[in-house]
């Protein structure tokens, strides 16, 4: 079995030749197969604050998936919030999501990534040549799950729950018993078992949703304050996280998973493309959490909580790739039961590990750590919302990544 990447576009064509350089590079072993991306806002939203993403208009996205094609790609399209307030079943808004995945057929679009069932199912049953990948977001993490959305909705690829990565025999027994392709994500630092990640999965959604030619709802970035703070103040939190460097992905693929996905729609195309690489080669030397972290601890909209205050420049772990060798074979070879807690099981490898591997600058962790409190606080007592200047520096913030052209204007100029 030969794994294959889906790789996320920021809409610029470029992507193309950095893909073929790659997938021609006779030291590639897992070749891109398919791009996938959205807009910034949509009818559905997904599983990306819009302003944290690149912008493009309809026009530009068919001509971006045509090129794909013409490249012997396929292109997967993101639809995947989790909620959406219950307007999928009022009859004006059910024919706008229609009307979209209309659209979606008409430009050929291969795939669609979907986390609510109801829309996969709709899908399946209006538009066939449309393939349907359950997104990582609806959380598919056992058997019982898997073949419900394999066989009872008929999907065509489950992207199987960030949190399963690390449990092989999960893996393994999905392969066994699910007819369809199965993906992993390989590079996300979300929290192991993160308490806040359904909430933010569905503050992502709404802050990308466009009701009615509105502009999306405004979020302030909770759970990410949390997450920052505990990894901050736990490193072993930064190893527990299911993420894979580029030379342990052959134990998933010895797992019977076809598909290996990359996050990174929010980067620049430098990035996407020599994070392809190294995952596509299997090889990196350097800091791989250059390529596993999001954009820093810290957003710029926070400056909004201190005043005059002078901010502190984004912080970043460092973790020598090479030193993490041999760190992923424990799971594959012992398959400890990591959802009962290291502590149920008596286990400290990760604790053990990130001691000697993860590197950071204490001081301004420290600093950065004073200041992610200070946010929290703020919010807790609710000054930022009595404040109405810290709040209108937020929505400013935010609102001036968003292209102007909103998916119901882009509808009627064309």
């Amino acid at each position: 079995m030969n794994m294959k990447l889906s790789i996320p576009t920021t809409w610029d064509d470029r992507l193309f030749e950095e893909i073929k350089r790659i997938n021609q590079n006779p030291k590639t072993q897992i070749p891109v197969h398919e791009v996938y991306g959205t807009l910034q806002t949509s009818i559905t939203g997904g599983g990306r604050q819009a302003n944290i993403l690149p912008y493009a208009t309809k026009q530009q996205a068919e001509d971006h998936i045509r090129q794909a094609h013409q490249n012997g790609l396929e292109f997967n399209f993101l639809m995947n919030a989790i909620c959406l307030g219950n307007r999928e079943f009022e009859p004006e808004h059910h024919k706008q999501l229609v009307e979209t995945l209309g659209w979606l057929s008409n430009i050929e679009v291969d795939t669609v990534t979907v986390a609510i069932p109801y829309l996969m199912e709709l899908i399946k049953r209006q538009f066939p040549r449309l393939k349907v990948c359950v997104s990582l977001i609806a959380a598919v993490g056992t058997t019982q799950e898997a073949k419900f959305f394999s066989e009872d909705i008929g999907v065509d690829r489950i992207n199987i729950h960030f949190m399963a990565n690390r449990d092989f025999d999960m893996l393994e027994a999905l392969r066994k018993i699910v007819k369809c392709d199965l993906e992993v994500l390989a590079n996300d630092p979300c929290l192991y078992q993160c308490p806040y990640r359904e909430y933010h999965q569905t503050i992502c959604a709404h802050s990308s949703q466009s009701v009615s030619g509105e502009l999306p709802a405004v979020s302030i970035d909770y759970p990410g304050i949390k997450c920052a703070i505990t990894r901050i103040q736990n490193r072993a939190e930064i190893l527990k996280s299911p993420w894979m460097r580029p030379e342990d992905t052959i134990y998933w693929e010895r797992s019977g998973v076809e598909f290996l996905k990359l996050a990174g729609r929010e980067k620049p195309l430098n990035w996407i493309a020599t994070c392809t690489e190294i995952y596509a080669q299997r090889e990196f030397d350097g800091n791989i959490y250059d390529f596993i972290e999001k954009a820093g601890l810290s957003a710029p909209e926070y400056e909004a909580f201190f005043g005059q205050a002078e901010m502190i420049q984004p912080l970043r772990f460092h973790i020598d790739n090479k030193t993490l060798k041999g760190f992923i074979d424990y799971f594959y070879k012992a398959r400890p039961r990591c959802g009962l807690g290291c502590e149920a099981i008596g286990c400290h490898h990760c604790d053990t590990w990130a001691r000697r591997v993860v590197k950071v600058d204490e001081n301004l962790a420290q600093k950065q750590l004073a200041q992610l409190r200070l946010v929290l606080d703020r919010l807790n007592d609710s000054t930022a919302f009595t404040d109405e200047s810290i709040i209108e520096t937020v929505r400013a913030k935010h609102r001036n990544k968003i292209g102007r052209i909103l998916p119901s204007e882009q509808d009627s100029s064309r």
